[in-house]
């Protein structure tokens, strides 16, 4: 029989301003889906110990966690939830800054805020919630597919975003996103993806016609896409890349 285990643990919440006269309060939970969630109890300061989670701790409060269940504990790791979206009312085409608000694609943008990424896809795709948008600058080096992934996921965050290397399915549902009357997506076969190009030169980056990994493997390869963009016409396909080799990177923020 497992002996029951008490284990605590002292968390200093960042200090973290919503304005000059508010200070953001946090929420301490367990992980959705815990075995055994409510065998943990919390406390914010000198406090007494309560069921999870505790509402409303401000910032800099020191917060202790304690589980008096029969499980074996192997670690406890605090992470601060990622931030709403500030993306109100989407329309595919517009832009993303980097304050995380979404603007028209020929706006000017406040001081300080720079064009990160443009809305391509609206709806519940695949490991999103509401849509997609493609980075507008690329990594200025090609990379392998592992390092890739690496770059895409570390791109600065974006409030209530998450950024990835586009899946191959991310592809399509961009392209589709973005098409106007004759376009089709992207498959193994070149495909016009017009409305895709006009959409990202409205927002005034300039694209080279190139090939960008995706992060959908293929057995010992991994897919990319081969992007057409200079001349009338505009078109792309899915091919296969060794892993090892080198390929143009953008990141996908889901949002």
């Amino acid at each position: 029989m497992i002996k029951k285990r008490f284990i605590s643990m002292l968390v200093l919440l960042a200090a973290v301003a919503t304005g000059a006269m508010a200070q953001e309060t946090y929420k301490v939970s367990v992980k959705e889906g815990t075995e055994d969630a409510t065998s943990w109890q919390g406390k914010a300061g000198e406090g007494k110990y309560q069921a999870l989670p505790l509402e409303g701790v401000a910032a800099n409060t020191a917060v202790s966690v304690k589980y008096n269940g029969t499980k074996k504990v192997k670690s406890v790791k605090a992470k601060k939830k990622a931030a709403a979206s500030l993306i109100v009312n989407p329309v595919v085409g517009q832009i993303i800054g980097s304050d995380g608000k979404n603007y028209d694609a020929n706006a000017t943008l406040p001081d300080g805020v720079t064009k990160v990424a443009m809305i391509a896809y609206l709806g519940n795709g695949p490991d999103c919630t509401n849509g997609l948008t493609i980075q507008l600058n690329a990594s200025p080096e090609s990379k392998n597919w592992n390092d890739a992934k690496t770059y895409a996921s570390d791109l600065t965050a974006v409030p209530g975003g998450t950024w990835r290397l586009p899946s191959k399915a991310d592809w399509q549902n961009m392209f589709v996103g973005c098409a106007k009357s004759g376009d089709a997506g992207a498959g193994n076969t070149m495909n016009p993806i017009a409305g895709f190009k006009e959409k990202i030169g409205a927002t005034g980056i300039t694209w080279q016609s190139n090939g960008y990994w995706s992060s959908t493997d293929s057995g010992s390869n991994a897919w990319f896409v081969r992007v057409f963009l200079s001349g009338g016409n505009a078109g792309a396909f899915f091919s296969e890349n060794g892993t090892s080799n080198p390929c143009n990177v953008l990141g996908c923020l889901a949002f």
